[in-house]
């Protein structure tokens, strides 16, 4: 979050670049970044507020970010309260959110947000409302809503404004145009301006693919260009636009492949970077549209793959609520509380004592109904969760990249709120249609969420319910795994763990290419050497894709990719401090199973540490 002061002595014309109405959202064409809200609290405007999008509001999922300028020429500090609220038109799923922005007298605040958006739902064209409303204490409120389209069918592009001036409206025909255009999808992308992009990861979670100038990114802030970096290692496409011939050098040059010599740049995690040519004006509309029709959008994968079936889903028996015994007991229930209370219990001549019996019959049959409620369904809930997690232990960026999938049954829930002090994006994932699923395109039911703070509320968890949701998180680590010694003709390579969980089952893939397999009977503790014996290049291809068979088709094809990559460690764990991240306390978790995969460093010291073997 960044945050900027300045002297209340400034230029009104510097300090803010008003829009010229509060009319609607700007076309289709010019999808860009917008002003959500503005309000000047008096005549002069030296009290104002401003609220701007960074992307386009018609995202589909993930955070938007948010840029909120608030002056302050009151003679006392301030609070603005914003809230966030996002409906569709079919009232199948809303997310508010609430954000407190602090302004001292005679300053001004520019202020970084994320706001969170609900996943998409529906193939073609859905809409949806965007409330933004501004308040403080002793100031008149300000609020505004529009209504925007959203698309899943398409993939949600960012394209910067070097790149889109000249190109945007001829991508835009070219697309419409031709055989890819889908579900009614009428923009290419949406622009926005590279100087306002986020310093956080999140913020570009609505995004499948960022296309940038080359000369734009080189102006961009360490932290964007680290978020940026962080983004596609979770899944996101960074295309580059330069004008130098030699693609492969320039990614060299600013550090993003690591040898001038290779032509393409490497895929990064589950995302990739790459370099193409443009001669600094015009882009070749048809050629560029059609490069990225194949590209997924995240929407769409949480919103249909899964209900097509998903094996995580599979570990529950299906079992449901006894409503025949139900059935009987209300039977029961009208029989007693009837004729055998008016003519057994309290027969004519002693009605007064239906005050009596009549609340104690109730009672005893709500005690029976709610104890059969407990014995079958329980209190909190069971389910599995899957965790996908990339470690990158270089000098420049020691993170853990986190992807999990988790899949739960719910009985009685006494409360539904969580925490998560670590920066996540969380998505619900639409299973298949059961009699327990609460979030269903098809149907009316409606769900609700909310975040404050890192405190998420609403229908995340409901009682007597099947839910699953779908989260990444990026965490800063020490764990690393050490190559203490290259392999020889006649010993393995000397690996050591530093990691902070334990391992099951690990492989490691050397410079050369060469297979390696954990030769330990126990789980592998971190602070031990690692004792290795050879392997074979087609064990490691076949064992890393059944681990990774209950990711889903989507990230399969993400993780392909990454057993080739020589250099690298292979690992399963069911440690919870592999990656999990924690969401409801009443969910007991079962069979947790974390699959990671990880760069592997040179030992700054060329022996094991003491006690070591």
């Amino acid at each position: 979050m960044k945050l900027l002061r300045l002297a209340h002595g400034f230029r009104r014309s510097s300090a803010f670049r008003w829009a010229a109405s509060m009319g609607i959202f700007l076309a289709a064409n010019a999808e860009a970044q917008q002003v959500l809200l503005e309000r000047a609290y008096d005549k002069q405007g030296e009290t104002r507020l401003e609220i701007e999008s960074v992307f386009t509001p018609r995202q589909s999922r993930g955070f938007m970010p948010v840029r909120v300028t608030i002056r302050n020429a009151t003679a006392q500090n301030r609070k603005w309260d914003l809230d966030f609220d996002f409906q569709s038109s079919w009232g199948q799923m809303g997310y508010s959110s609430r954000f407190t922005v602090a302004v001292d007298s005679g300053s001004e605040v520019i202020q970084e947000l994320l706001v969170p958006v609900p996943t998409g739902l529906d193939s073609g064209a859905g809409y949806r409302q965007v409330s933004v409303r501004a308040g403080s204490a002793g100031l008149p409120s300000a609020q505004r809503t529009d209504s925007t389209q959203i698309f899943i069918d398409w993939p949600a592009i960012g394209i910067s404004q070097k790149l889109a001036d000249r190109n945007l409206n001829q991508l835009n025909s070219a697309m419409t145009s031709s055989s890819h255009s889908r579900g009614g999808v009428d923009a290419f992308a949406g622009t926005f301006d590279p100087e306002k992009l986020p310093a956080d990861w999140r913020g570009y979670t609505g995004l499948d693919v960022l296309m940038i100038a080359d000369e734009e990114w080189e102006r961009l802030s360490p932290g964007a260009r680290m978020a940026i970096l962080e983004w596609t290692r979770l899944g996101g496409r960074l295309d580059f636009y330069v004008r130098q011939v030699d693609t492969g050098a320039w990614l060299a040059s600013h550090e993003l492949i690591p040898d001038e010599n290779t032509q393409s740049a490497p895929n990064r995690g589950l995302g990739s970077v790459r370099a193409w040519n443009w001669d600094g004006q015009n882009l070749k509309a048809k050629e560029i549209v059609s490069r990225y029709a194949a590209v997924s959008n995240l929407a769409k994968e949480l919103s249909d793959f899964y209900r097509r079936g998903w094996s995580l889903l599979q570990m529950f028996d299906g079992t449901g609520f006894n409503t025949a015994l139900v059935i009987l007991l209300l039977i029961a229930f009208g029989i007693i509380v009837g004729p055998i209370n008016l003519f057994v219990l309290a027969k004519p001549g002693q009605r007064h004592k239906l005050f009596i019996t009549t609340p104690i019959i109730s009672l005893v049959a709500s005690l029976l109904i709610l104890a059969i409620i407990l014995l079958s369904d329980g209190i909190g809930g069971s389910g599995r969760r899957l965790v996908l997690a990339l470690l990158e232990s270089g000098p420049q960026e020691k993170r853990l990249y986190i992807t999990q999938k988790q899949v739960c049954r719910t009985g009685v829930l006494l409360g539904s709120g969580f925490r998560i002090d670590d920066p996540v994006f969380l998505s619900p994932i639409i299973l298949p249609p059961s009699a327990l699923n609460r979030i269903d395109p098809s149907s009316a039911e409606t769900t609700d969420y909310r975040l404050e703070g890192g405190t998420y509320r609403g229908d995340w968890f409901q009682s007597r319910s099947e839910q699953a949701q779908f989260l990444q998180s990026v965490r800063a680590t020490r764990s690393r795994v050490e190559q203490q010694a290259p392999a020889t003709d006649t010993e393995a390579p000397r690996l050591f763990s530093s990691l902070e969980f334990e391992v099951d089952e690990f492989f490691y893939r050397d410079g050369w290419g060469f297979v390696w397999k954990y030769s330990g009977a126990a789980s592998l503790a971190g602070g031990e050497a690692i004792p290795l014996q050879p392997s074979d290049e087609k064990i490691l291809e076949k064992w890393w894709e059944e681990k990774c068979l209950d990711l889903n088709e989507p990230v399969q094809k993400q993780t392909r990719k990454l057993w080739r990559e020589n250099g690298r460690f292979f690992a399963t764990s069911s440690d919870r401090r592999a990656g999990f991240v924690e969401t409801l306390g009443s969910i007991r978790w079962k069979d947790d199973l974390a699959i990671i995969s990880g760069s592997v460093v040179t030992a700054s010291t060329p022996s094991a540490p003491e006690g070591t073997k």
